[in-house]
């Protein structure tokens, strides 16, 4: 793999999840954090990239906040670009197949060409 472009990155399923806790009616309350198999803890694999990495984040997504993407691109380290689209939530148009977006995306794979 030449480099890695990485959209609305997280650094992990449970510090995503939203509500952090689920209350059945009548019953219990349980963390969601609990019910994940599968944690998805790109932090801890991050560090092991070795090739160019992009990091494209919503300044305003409500689903991946531009938080979890800027420890994600902190704990790079790889050559790496991060770019935030500071009015793009997490499905917007700017942020799915925005100008700016496609051509940071050129931008970063044009030497690989």
């Amino acid at each position: 793999m030449a480099a890695i472009p990485e959209l609305r990155p997280r650094t992990g399923l449970p510090q995503t999840a939203a509500p952090p806790t689920l209350t059945w009616p009548g019953g219990p309350t349980c963390p969601v954090r609990l019910l994940l198999r599968d944690r998805f803890a790109a932090i801890d694999q991050v560090r092991r990239i070795r090739v160019p990495l992009l990091v494209i984040a919503g300044g305003r997504d409500r689903i991946v906040p531009v938080e979890n993407s800027r420890r994600l691109y902190d704990a790079a380290v790889a050559n790496k670009t991060l770019l935030v689209l500071p009015d793009a939530d997490h499905n917007d148009d700017e942020l799915l197949a925005g100008e700016e977006m496609i051509q940071a995306i050129v931008h970063f794979l044009q030497p690989l060409t």
